[in-house]
């Protein structure tokens, strides 16, 4: 009986103390790609564009994409359904787009064709003399969900390396473009 006492007590804490966990969690990475603030843009704002470089297509390249028309800017979106051990299925859709500064996103993910969660993208642009600083940001809303609050802790461990991932993608696909002439 003193046993579950003090389990019931253990659990009443780290429930307790889950709701002084942030309730919205935000992963951010950035680089410098030696590279227009125009083709930097153009790669995140138009979807099509993200198989050059996006770090879920190469995990999953059996992925099918279905695209919007047009494909680029506020309202364009695509949809994915891919094996659910890698890239699950889903759909993004691009929120609002400031012409070579900023790109805002929403993705909802599916399981079993219903929604199982959600998350706001950002991008930024900035040109930094011959280079562009580029900033993509991953917005989740944990909820009220205790558990949810606790995983909120390894959020940015779990979805850091494929943000850095697919900023490494697009710099090293943009540094191997050939060089408009003017």
């Amino acid at each position: 009986m003193k046993g579950l006492k003090v389990l019931i007590i253990i659990m009443a804490t780290l429930c307790g103390t889950a709701f002084l966990l942030p309730k919205e969690i935000t992963v951010t990475r950035t680089v410098k790609i030696n590279s227009s603030v125009e083709d930097v843009f153009e790669q995140a704002n138009t979807l099509n564009n993200w198989i050059n470089w996006s770090p879920w297509h190469e995990m999953d390249p059996d992925a099918n994409y279905t695209y919007s028309n047009p494909d680029e800017g506020a309202g364009a979106s695509y949809s994915w359904n891919g094996n659910p051990e890698l890239v699950g299925a889903g759909h993004l859709t691009i929120l609002e787009s400031t012409l070579n500064k900023s790109v805002n996103t929403e993705v909802v993910f599916l399981n079993d064709g219903k929604e199982n969660g959600r998350g706001k993208g950002k991008w930024s642009f900035t040109e930094d003399g011959l280079e562009t600083k580029v900033s993509w940001s991953f917005t989740v809303d944990m909820g009220n969900n205790p558990v949810a609050r606790w995983i909120g802790l390894v959020i940015d461990s779990m979805l850091g390396p494929q943000l850095e991932k697919g900023l490494s993608n697009m710099k090293e696909y943009l540094e191997t473009l050939p060089k408009k002439s003017d």
